[in-house]
């Protein structure tokens, strides 16, 4: 591994050094031969004859790699203050592939590793940069060199960096929790550094990350992990893994099919109702999109959305379905039906747009709608992203007469601190805790426990995909406050939305609530 002592002074050094044995070799050849020890001993000369030329060849070799480092080390200085306007050492992709075959090859274990591809602010031509975008990609040069060289969490490990196609690239052979402690180091920097500086900058880095195996090639890792940083940044997630499906899908024209889908408004929003237990009443319901295809028929989210993804398309269908909501929710009350919140999926990173919310907000003020008929879900993996911006956007959210729901608690990255760190009002326990409720004892205890920590934190408990009585009355005993899942309803389309509000048989005529 490198050490804080610079790798062009290392090779100074063995130039003196060499430089200095060689001196002495000759100087004491000198002596030796005006003396004539050489003529009493012969094997002096043999020894001379090997020496002098191999501390000569040593010395030369030295120099011109001592030169050779220094002109590599003067040109990175001149790239990186053209592509980032900093100059430092930084290093570019040829270097970094090379440390990293040497890596690879000199390692003992077969090196299992990741690929890491982000970028902060968009790199481009020095002179177009702001005075903040130069000084907070220099401060990112500086902090994932001494992150990964210096950092004791990280830098016993094997690892390489460099600044290649607008993005900082990282291989690392460190464990997947490892690289998340080090993504949340960058971030925690990042963020820390804008707001003491005071830079007039939006910084939000997205990560693409790559499995690399001893026999995948490098380069083809890390043009995965730019793909995977690419969807990142178009669906607004912190992280996206890179799969094989990424490049499986290569017919453009299914993804224009999608956006054509949205542009002729062939997606529609099922609304699945939340039951109250303590109200025996529905208490609001979830909005989820389907495509109603004119050629295919209903199409569900899981046939579509990774595809939306790919290309980018999520954004869209996110506000597509939020304005359905509204002009939804609108007609409900022309028409004076019974008028339950909705909850609509978001990425907290949609939101880390400067104008995003503050649109929703418009929307929501000009539909002169109540704001609590309209709740957000944000899910437990996004809500990691940087705790102070989360924490900052859900309250205006808050402030704005919105609820905010936790998703697919239990199933992230994130920790239980979020509870009660986050400005949230409730959690929904995912679906994969609650079907093995019946017959595995261990997931009734693991959703008590998640109920009794929720409500610690004196937060409502919504529990998903309930589909039998049985998981019911588990959760009712439990102390669970809602339920959603088929045992109550499928997801079905508005109309039968309020049909189903207006007569079902799980509420009793006065229990039900306008």
């Amino acid at each position: 591994m490198e050490t804080k002592v610079n790798l062009n002074q290392k090779r100074l050094l063995l130039v003196i050094i060499t430089s200095v044995v060689f001196v002495l070799a000759v100087s004491s050849f000198i002596i030796l031969f005006f003396l004539g020890l050489f003529d009493n001993f012969k094997f002096l000369t043999v020894i001379y004859a090997v020496v002098l030329p191999f501390f000569g060849s040593a010395v030369a070799i030295s120099v011109m790699s001592y030169l050779s480092y220094k002109a590599t080390l003067e040109n990175l200085r001149k790239e990186n203050l053209f592509k980032i306007g900093v100059e430092n050492h930084f290093f570019n992709y040829p270097l970094f592939s090379k440390r990293v075959a040497r890596l690879r090859r000199n390692s003992r274990h077969p090196v299992y590793g990741h690929i890491v591809c982000f970028n902060v602010v968009p790199l481009k031509n020095v002179a177009l940069y702001t005075p903040s975008e130069k000084t907070l990609n220099s401060h990112i040069t500086v902090v994932l060199g001494d992150l990964l060289r210096f950092d004791p969490s990280f830098a016993k490990e094997l690892n390489a960096y460099c600044l290649y196609k607008e993005c900082f690239v990282i291989f690392s052979a460190m464990s997947l929790e490892k690289i998340h402690d080090l993504i949340d180091a960058i971030h925690k920097d990042v963020y820390k550094y804008i707001s003491e500086k005071e830079l007039k900058v939006f910084a939000q880095p997205h990560f693409g990350i790559s499995e690399i195996f001893q026999e995948t090639d490098l380069t083809a890792a890390v043009e995965n992990a730019f793909t995977a940083r690419d969807i990142a940044s178009r669906n607004f997630e912190e992280i996206t893994f890179f799969k094989e499906e990424f490049n499986q899908i290569t017919d453009q024209k299914q993804i224009d099919e999608i956006q054509k889908a949205i542009e002729d408004k062939e997606l529609v929003v099922y609304y699945q109702p939340k039951f109250s237990l303590r109200k025996k009443a529905f208490i609001g319901s979830e909005a989820l999109v389907r495509w109603n295809s004119p050629t295919k028929g209903l199409i569900l989210p899981s046939k579509f959305i990774r595809l939306a993804e790919v290309g980018g398309l999520i954004h869209q269908i996110d506000l597509y379905v939020f304005k359905h909501v509204i002009d939804d929710l609108q007609e409900m009350k022309r028409n004076g039906n019974r008028l339950l919140p909705v909850s609509i999926n978001f990425s907290l990173y949609e939101f880390f747009s400067p104008t995003f919310i503050s649109d929703l907000f418009k929307m929501i003020d000009s539909s002169m709608l109540p704001p609590e008929l309209i709740e957000i879900e944000i899910t437990e993996t996004t809500s990691q992203a940087n705790m102070f911006m989360a924490t900052s956007i859900l309250k205006k959210i808050k402030e704005h007469g919105m609820r905010v729901l936790m998703d697919d608690f239990g199933t992230g990255f994130s920790n239980l601190l979020n509870l009660n760190t986050l400005p949230i009002d409730v959690v929904k326990i995912d679906k994969s805790f609650v079907d093995g409720l019946i017959s595995n004892n261990k997931n009734r205890d693991i959703v008590k426990l998640l109920i009794s920590i929720c409500k610690a934190n004196k937060l409502e408990v919504i529990a998903e995909g309930v589909d039998a009585k049985e998981e019911v009355d588990i959760l009712e005993k439990a102390n669970c406050d809602v339920i959603q899942g088929f045992y109550y309803s499928e997801p079905i389309p508005c109309k039968d939305y309020l049909n189903f509000l207006k007569d079902n048989p799980f509420e009793k005529k006065g229990d039900k609530k306008q």
